[in-house]
């Protein structure tokens, strides 16, 4: 699981990445605010972002200002890791809708502890898979089934949204591809695919409709969960390569 450390102080980035690798977290360190936005678009799968509050360039709470305006970015939890522990820092953050706060310097224990709720309070990208099987009611064989036929259509979805994303404006969301919006939500309400389902929600769709300088970003939200969902699904089977099956049909019996 990847978590992402903005920290201008090399020893601070340094004890928290050391902390984080110990308890099996993937760490990324960025040394602002600007860097820690790249990274995090070069990176949609990172679950956690812990930052610090003064930073040059753009600050802590800059940048968390700059994630929420961002659907695929609005529920991604922050913990803020700040010698600042004023009235007015915390009240700006938690109209952020940051919750987790640890004043530096700051314990190993009191850090693991805070990325440990701060995660537990983010929605899954898919749920349990036993939890699934219970509420509609099938067996391992069924669920097995039912998950390949939607990572099969998540997968075409993502090349249609990257082709959508890679467009210089998009004016509307045509037909085809409201139908795609529809089967995608009743596909995540059926696989417990919460994330991207309340990701649809909090966008309107499908059913409303984005204002139209809005719609870029909103294909580019689903866009980046879809490839999340895609990674916890799972793995569609490989094709054989041209000419493989039918050299290995035409092959002898030992």
């Amino acid at each position: 699981m990847k978590v992402l450390i903005v920290e201008d102080n090399p020893i601070n980035a340094e004890m928290v990445r050391l902390a984080l690798e110990k308890e099996h977290y993937e760490p990324i360190v960025a040394h602002d605010g600007e860097e820690g936005l790249a990274q995090l678009e070069a990176h949609p799968d990172v679950a956690l972002v812990i930052t610090d509050v003064m930073m040059p360039s753009v600050n802590g709470l800059e940048m968390l200002a700059r994630i929420r305006r961002r659907p695929e970015w609005r529920n991604l939890p922050v913990v803020l890791a700040t010698s600042l522990a004023d009235e007015a820092t915390v009240r700006q953050a938690a109209r952020l809708h940051c919750k987790h706060f640890i004043v530096k310097p700051f314990t190993v224990r009191l850090l693991l502890q805070s990325v440990h709720e701060a995660i537990g309070q983010r929605d899954a990208i898919l749920q349990d898979k036993m939890q699934v099987m219970a509420r509609i009611g099938i067996d391992a064989d069924g669920y097995q089934r039912l998950a390949l036929a939607f990572a099969s259509f998540v997968h075409d979805r993502v090349a249609s949204f990257r082709e959508l994303c890679e467009r210089e404006q998009i004016a509307e969301l045509d037909a085809t591809i409201r139908r795609d919006l529809v089967a995608l939500e009743e596909n995540a309400t059926l696989l417990g695919a919460e994330r991207i389902g309340n990701l649809l929600v909090t966008l309107g769709l499908p059913a409303g409709t984005p204002p139209a300088d809005k719609i870029g970003e909103a294909c580019k939200a689903i866009l980046t969960e879809l490839r999340l969902l895609e990674q916890a699904l799972p793995s569609l089977p490989v094709p054989p390569v041209d000419g493989a099956e039918s050299a290995a049909a035409a092959e002898p019996a030992a």
